[in-house]
């Protein structure tokens, strides 16, 4: 160990740490104390030294006017190795942020690390390490301001699902609002549809895509998004043969969160008037996009549901009042008129299957929890609105209203969209004066 003139140490220009943090209290110690524990440093390819280990105790022993600082010389270490030195002594000291963390990581990679290589150095499993490095892929200035902000890094994973880079800086500005995961499933769904558009292409080239709805068609079948490739190439292949049997063409639908794929039909009834036709086609067409809303809104909120009934006892006990009032006000109603409860439902919600192992107690309150949102919820056909006129119907929305209020104080938090549905405001809803 040898003592080093301060002003002949550069900080390592890889450092994987950008901000050094507070230095006032280790200034202080120094000007005091002295630096107790040496630094590291490689020699400089031109003269002088550069920092590996210590950027901190430079910094402060520079601000407390030391001329010169202990060091240990690591010689014949490729910058490779440095990198990963600096990464693991930060990782120990739990100095780095997590973007930090995944920026170096990075460069290990950059300088030719495999990550086999990083995980057996770091000492991180492999799922953490591909984790931090597909954050780099991210708007990284953004990222730390939501980083800083403190969200849930189970959310930035997710955002791993969605392919197009655009669209996931576009979910990553919502993070940490009520409308992230809303919007996050709407992306997902997007992605899945994009992926059946490319399906059908590939296998039925010819396969024409049409706007407006279906009276007129040969209904073939629908084919839903998302759904696996095996069961699509199936799907086009009978669809195919059905096209060359008819000696006729196929066209493609969509339909909520499906494609209805179709034959021109042979109708001999003496066509509708094509405005009467039109406004069919008006109404139908917005009666299928509030299902589609409805059905998402449903999804959620189920959900919701299953993660409230994996929650710990803790969690439950501070929301026992408000699981057992409505249950109360859901099962017995003034007139002292029973609730249908659907215990194939409250098992659903439950999620059984996956509640194995999980604490007896939690187990009886999630029942509880359960009963009251099914209970209380709307069935899988109720609605909000009016289907002839697809106006808002009030008294039809009251279980969505009722059920929302539940769920929000369990701490579900709406989505734009999800209040604009509930409350009859949303743009989906024809007005009176229509």
């Amino acid at each position: 160990m040898i003592a080093i003139e301060i002003e002949n140490i550069k900080p390592h220009p890889r450092n994987p740490r950008k901000e050094l943090g507070d230095l006032t209290e280790l200034t202080d110690s120094i000007r005091t104390f002295g630096v107790l524990q040496n630094l590291t440093v490689v020699p400089d390819e031109g003269e002088g030294y550069i920092c590996l280990c210590g950027h901190r105790r430079l910094a402060a022993a520079k601000e407390a006017g030391l001329e010169t600082v202990p060091c240990i010389i690591a010689e014949d270490m490729d910058e490779k190795t440095q990198v990963s030195i600096m990464l693991l002594e930060n990782m120990q000291r739990s100095d780095l942020t997590v973007q930090e963390e995944a920026q170096g990581l990075q460069m290990m990679l950059d300088l030719g690390s495999s990550i086999a290589e990083i995980v057996k150095e770091t000492g991180l499993s492999e799922t953490k390490v591909r984790h931090r490095v597909k954050m780099n892929e991210l708007d990284q200035e953004l990222l730390g301001k939501k980083l800083a902000a403190q969200v849930s890094i189970n959310d930035l994973i997710k955002l791993e699902t969605i392919n197009d880079i655009d669209k996931r800086n576009e979910l990553l500005g919502m993070l940490g609002t009520n409308n992230f995961d809303w919007k996050y499933r709407e992306a997902v769904s997007d992605q899945e549809k994009q992926k059946t558009i490319k399906l059908i292409k590939q296998y039925m080239p010819d396969a024409e895509f049409k706007e407006g709805y279906y009276w007129q068609y040969a209904i073939f079948g629908d084919l839903r998004f998302g759904a696996k490739q095996a069961e699509v190439v199936d799907f086009l292949t009978e669809l195919k043969q059905k096209s060359e049997e008819l000696d006729r063409p196929v066209f493609i639908l969509e339909r909520g969160k499906s494609f209805v794929c179709a034959f021109e039909s042979e109708r001999t009834e003496t066509p509708e008037d094509p405005e009467q036709e039109r406004r069919r086609d008006e109404r139908e067409k917005r009666n299928d996009q509030l299902r589609e809303m409805r059905d998402k809104v449903k999804e959620s909120w189920d959900d919701f549901m299953k993660e409230c009934c994996r929650h710990s006892e803790s969690w439950f006990a501070s929301k026992m009042n408000i699981i057992l009032d409505t249950l109360i006000e859901n099962v017995c109603d003034d007139t002292a008129t029973y609730a249908d409860i659907d215990p194939d439902k409250v098992l659903e919600i439950m999620n059984m299957e996956e509640y194995i192992g999980q604490a007896l107690i939690n187990r009886r309150w999630a029942t509880m929890a359960a009963i009251a949102y099914t209970s209380g919820a709307p069935e899988r056909y109720e609605s909000t609105w009016n289907y002839s006129n697809q106006t808002y119907n009030e008294r039809g929305a009251e279980r969505y209203v009722r059920t929302a209020e539940y769920i929000e104080l369990l701490g579900y938090e709406m989505s734009d969209d999800e209040i604009a549905f509930v409350g009859g405001t949303s743009e989906l809803y024809r007005r009176n004066e229509e």
